[in-house]
């Protein structure tokens, strides 16, 4: 359960809230922005299918966590709670559409691929941050 007193469980909450509606609108309004000559990040064949390939393997997560959120312990160095693993497959489904939209518009690829690095090292930085707190 969330302490609501702490400024960061709010903060979290907003960021969870926010983040979905916040990076497909800007998939939206980027989009009438992009000429469809450029491709400052071109996505070759190579390049899409292996995003294709991780968001299949994302969608999968999502659909684990979300149907028996403790079997993330086989994916994951900890075992989520209930709730955690829910919220990890949400991320994970997101994750897999911001993938997906790269692989098939290569011309509009750099948002989504910044969205796919930093979500990730968001997690694992506060994953490390918080490695003596999990139970071996």
């Amino acid at each position: 359960m969330f302490d609501f007193g702490r400024w960061q469980a709010l903060a979290w909450l907003g960021l969870f809230i926010a983040a979905p509606p916040f990076w497909t609108a800007m998939l939206v309004v980027n989009r009438a922005a992009i000429p469809r000559h450029e491709t400052r990040v071109r996505v070759r064949r190579l390049g899409a299918a292996v995003l294709l390939a991780l968001a299949v393997l994302l969608v999968v997560l999502a659909v684990v966590l979300w149907a028996d959120p403790a079997a993330g312990v086989r994916v994951l160095p900890f075992e989520p709670s209930p709730l955690g693993g829910r919220f990890i497959g949400c991320w994970s489904a997101f994750l897999a559409v911001m993938a997906t939209w790269a692989a098939l518009r290569p011309s509009e690829a750099k948002l989504p691929l910044i969205a796919l690095v930093a979500y990730p090292a968001g997690a694992l930085v506060a994953g490390l941050r918080s490695l003596p707190d999990l139970p071996p």
